[in-house]
């Protein structure tokens, strides 16, 4: 349940504290064949029962009272395999 666990984060978080998160994430709106092909092969085999998109992350997020500042997907930011580099180097500097 992301909702309640974004809830919980904020509920936690001193004032003023950060997040940085990441995760497996599906387009905005996946055909039905991108959903079979490929969100449901990394569903099944991760154990979860849907991904969520960038969007539904940032709602989720601000629902629990989070401000995001930044939310990127990074395969319009170019080489996803590097993705983790990415990631850490952004949530070092967010700091």
């Amino acid at each position: 349940d992301k909702d309640l666990f974004f809830q919980e984060c904020f509920r936690v978080l001193k004032p003023g504290g950060r997040i940085s998160a990441s995760d497996w994430m599906q387009s905005e709106n996946p055909t039905e064949q991108e959903v079979q092909q490929f969100i449901e092969p990394i569903c099944a085999a991760h154990a979860v029962p849907h991904m969520g998109s960038v969007g539904s992350y940032r709602r989720s997020m601000e629902k629990a009272g989070f401000l995001v500042a930044t939310a990127l997907d990074l395969r319009v930011e170019g080489d996803i395999l590097r993705n983790w580099e990415m990631l850490d180097s952004l949530a070092i500097k967010s700091f």
